[in-house]
């Protein structure tokens, strides 16, 4: 499992990936990051 950390002005958000789940959406989130 991947994580993926956003911080904004207004505070800091983390997303925890499911590659076994949505293997598409992972790839693309992580290229695209």
């Amino acid at each position: 499992m991947s994580t993926a950390i956003i911080e904004t002005n207004l505070g800091t958000i983390v997303f925890k990936l499911l590659p076994d789940l949505a293997p598409e959406t992972v790839r693309n989130f992580e290229k695209l990051a």
